[in-house]
């Protein structure tokens, strides 16, 4: 669709003449001047037209637009330059690009149609602003202003000037050839928790050698820093040149058909979501210089959360790591490590065959040793106590996508159609994107396979509409016909190690000066011998003992003094409902106990009620110790000593039975069962055990 400007201001065929003497003497006068004289444009040209549909060379980038115009004067006239100013018509993205033509024109009256040329790539729409005819020393100009209260990207893309004199019909759509350069912009696949995050900037050159280029990257979110100063090529033969240039990374020598990856650290004054940069890179081939340009935003909040709980024992740590989703996208966990240090040792669980699917109400969990190893002559200050976790992972909606674009790539390429890849391809990712849910993701995550029909209409008339006016409808018959092919497509399995992305989070060795052993052991009465079956009756007096043992070896800071390391002193408490247990015997008792040293409590058991009886729990604190003969006191205080407790008898429980060993009972079957007696009962007299 044309972009036009009508000859309601041209000027009357009776002052033709008095015009062509105007010109001419004005022509004559600009000479002499310093600067251009600019004229307006409407008395000598009119019928302006800039085509929607761009055309892209064969053999370089770059594009060209027909513009065709009338001259309204008899005299001939010689046009050294046409230019023409586009602007985004996209809310938000003040972008422009000059297009000028190649030749100096010779014209007489009547219409000219020529190519106004850029070798400018900046993917968006466009609407006409500015027209400039360049004659010897004068500029013929032509502000084009939106109408007050037009808006410049609707459905049906039209805008008025405000001075009646254009009629905009049309927005114009640029867009890259298949084999052009392109410029994607992602996140780093590797993170680390204590090292600065990086965007990934991927140039391909597509056809092109290039010689030389420049990348400049600017944040489009407040508090963003890019560090270019820190910018690395990456899996690439590439070289960095230059990065003294704020925001400027230069390189040179990328063959054709090859790509180079540049990562540039960043740093967020405050939290966000999402990132917004521009990237805009300027090349250098044979057919010279080129720059293209587009506007990337990338979420940054991390897709998964790790929360750890930790069980000490004497001589290992059990840490169970839940690895949940922070947002509402699954993912696929597909490695998950603990790497030791020099001091200590980490074992992880062997990953399954199948890979583990992460829902938001459905984390993956894991439990992993760490052990202390031999210990050497090392400060305190110098163990290695910060282990590190390596968790690989795939987001879900990644792959969806993924396996959407190449399955439309697939058939694409092997059409007439090939030629417009980029352009649809962005569309159909877009539409991807913004129609995905939760509701929607949770259910291809499970089948593993992506209804079509979930996207309903990605209206494709919309894009087409910007393409070569000869090949839309078949174009749309095409489209058409692959979602009709493809109603359901499969998310594969295996994936490309690019896609895949792997986090590191440091963590920390939990430290505790010391961990108790308890253990608390039910006795046959009989035979002071463990009662391993615990079936015992309500009311009985059932002896136990409480064995205690405790070890420093998870202090790491080494707190404790020489003197300390010969005996600490503690405190233990048995617990429980007294609806259940009735303790007795040493209960509550303040013992000193050396390292590794074993200790044994005598305790008293009655339960209360029948049914399976959980064991008592017990707690453990540290207390100071007696002054010294100086009068000082030895011990650190309580409150800064940590006592963890390794409670082996933690969830089991007995069977207590009411404590009745035979019952009597009359029934007089005249009163029809309502009438009957306890007549006698005997209770049990001893423990049994079986």
């Amino acid at each position: 669709m044309p972009v036009g400007l009508n000859n309601r201001g041209s000027i009357r065929s009776q002052n033709a003449v008095d015009a062509s003497m105007y010109l001419k003497d004005l022509l004559h006068a600009s000479q002499s001047q310093d600067e251009p004289v600019v004229a307006v444009m409407k008395d000598f040209f009119s019928d302006i037209r800039l085509e929607s549909s761009i055309v892209h060379y064969e053999n370089k980038d770059g594009f060209k637009i027909p513009l065709s115009l009338r001259y309204l004067l008899p005299a001939p006239l010689e046009i050294l330059k046409i230019e023409a100013r586009i602007i985004s018509a996209t809310e938000g993205q003040n972008r422009e690009i000059w297009l000028s033509s190649e030749e100096t024109m010779k014209v007489g009256t009547g219409l000219l149609t020529t190519f106004l040329v850029s070798n400018m790539m900046v993917p968006d729409w466009y609407l006409l602003d500015q027209i400039v005819v360049r004659v010897n020393n004068v500029l013929f100009t032509h502000q084009i202003l939106p109408a007050e209260g037009t808006k410049f990207f609707t459905g049906s893309r039209t805008s008025t000037s405000s001075d009646g004199l254009a009629t905009l019909s049309a927005c114009t759509f640029i867009w890259p050839r298949q084999g052009s350069l392109d410029v994607r912009a992602s996140l780093y696949s590797h993170i680390h928790l204590e090292e600065s995050r990086s965007i990934m900037c991927e140039i391909s050159s597509g056809a092109n050698t290039i010689s030389s280029g420049k990348l400049l990257v600017r944040a489009a979110s407040a508090g963003l820093r890019l560090h270019t100063a820190n910018a690395a090529i990456i899996d690439a033969d590439g070289k960095v040149l230059d990065r003294s240039q704020a925001g400027t990374v230069s390189f040179e020598q990328i063959p054709a058909h090859t790509s180079i990856k540049i990562k540039i650290p960043y740093r967020l004054d405050n939290e966000m979501k999402e990132i917004g940069l521009r990237t805009e890179i300027s090349y250098i081939t044979a057919d010279g210089t080129f720059v293209y340009g587009d506007s990337h935003t990338l979420p940054v909040l991390l897709p998964l959360g790790v929360n750890v709980h930790d069980v000490f024992k004497q001589h290992a740590l059990f840490s169970k790591f839940s690895i949940s989703t922070s947002t509402s996208i699954p993912l696929r966990l597909l490695d998950c490590q603990l790497a030791g240090t020099e001091d200590f040792d980490a074992s992880s669980p062997r990953m399954p065959t199948a890979d583990i699917c992460v829902f938001s109400r459905q984390p993956a969990s894991m439990v992993c040793k760490i052990a202390p190893k031999q210990r050497r002559e090392r400060r305190a200050e110098a163990l290695q106590t910060r282990l590190s976790m390596r968790i690989q992972y795939l987001c879900l909606d990644e792959e969806i996508l993924a396996a959407i674009q190449n399955r439309f790539m697939a058939s694409l390429s092997k059409s007439d159609f090939r030629d417009f890849c980029r352009p649809l391809l962005q569309w159909l990712s877009t539409n991807v994107r913004v129609k995905l849910s939760h509701e929607n993701l949770e259910l291809m995550g499970l089948l593993r396979e992506v209804e079509m029909s979930m996207f309903q209409d990605f209206n494709w008339e919309q894009i087409v509409a910007a393409l070569p006016h000869g090949r839309q409808e078949r174009l749309l018959s095409w489209l058409s016909q692959w979602s009709r092919d493809n109603p359901i497509i499969e998310i594969a399995p295996t994936f490309d190690e690019g896609q895949a992305r792997t986090i590191t989070i440091p963590v920390d060795v939990p430290q505790t000066h010391v961990v108790h052993t308890a253990c608390l052991r039910m006795l046959n009465r009989l035979h002071e011998t463990p009662n391993v079956s615990g079936r015992i009756a309500v009311g009985h007096c059932i002896p136990a003992e409480l064995v205690l043992q405790h070890t420093r070896r998870w202090d790491v800071k080494q707190d404790f003094s020489e003197a300390e390391a010969e005996a600490l002193a503690f405190h233990y408490e048995l617990d429980a409902s007294p609806e259940t247990w009735l303790i007795g015997g040493r209960r509550k008792v303040q013992f000193s106990a050396r390292e590794d040293e074993v200790l044994t409590f005598p305790v008293l058991l009655i339960p209360q009620r029948a049914g399976h009886l959980m064991f008592p729990s017990i707690e453990i604190k540290r207390v100071e110790m007696l002054g010294n003969a100086s009068g000082e006191t030895t011990g650190a205080p309580e409150a800064m000593v940590t006592c963890e407790v390794d409670y082996q008898s933690q969830g089991r429980s007995v069977l207590v039975v009411p404590n009745l060993r035979s019952t009597t009972v009359g029934v007089e079957p005249e009163a029809g069962g309502r009438g009957s007696w306890l007549v006698d009962a005997q209770s049990r007299e001893e423990v049994v055990s079986g």
